[in-house]
């Protein structure tokens, strides 16, 4: 399958200043960083956080024995670093405009987990293999936490419009 979007030189991104300060400024401001990384597909994310996936090359990034995966990365905006989250994404998402398989929200992402591109372990517990299952990625403690349900379009919504806590909601599929 073709990529729609595939650099063969680092990939680079743009960020942007919020746009009262570039009101203020008086003019359109764009800062570019180097990931040094070579990524597949699009680029997802929500300050301070960028994910974007690695085609594996020359050695399993998710250690599930194979090369053929995409694998979630995660790049930090302002500490300028990068980890590897070992967690193989559906490939059909890696380049959709419907479908998104990461979200953030303070130091956690909801993730999209393929269960055939990770071994063909079945994470929910339906006797297959072959389903995308919710888990959260803690960010600070990089541990990954399987929600055992099927799902699409991980998203954090707000519980009520008094509260501040956010939960992750599923969309079933």
């Amino acid at each position: 399958m073709p990529r729609l979007f595939r650099p063969t030189l680092a990939a680079l991104v743009a960020l942007l200043l919020p746009p009262s300060l570039a009101r203020a400024a008086g003019s359109f401001r764009v800062e570019v960083l180097n990931s040094r990384h070579t990524i597949t597909g699009r680029i997802w994310g929500q300050a301070p956080w960028m994910a974007f996936c690695m085609d594996e090359s020359a050695k399993s990034l998710n250690a599930d024995g194979d090369m053929d995966d995409a694998v979630l990365q995660l790049y930090n905006v302002r500490s300028v670093s990068t980890v590897n989250t070992g967690i193989a994404i559906d490939s059909t998402l890696v380049d959709s405009d419907q479908d998104w398989p990461v979200d953030f929200h303070g130091d956690l992402a909801a993730v999209q987990v393929s269960e055939s591109d990770n071994g063909g372990k079945d994470l929910n517990g339906n006797g297959r293999a072959d389903d995308n299952v919710l888990a959260l990625y803690n960010l600070q403690t990089r541990q990954l936490t399987n929600l055992s349900v099927i799902g699409s379009q991980p998203t954090f919504a707000e519980i009520s419009s008094t509260s501040s806590r956010r939960r992750a909601t599923p969309t079933r599929t």
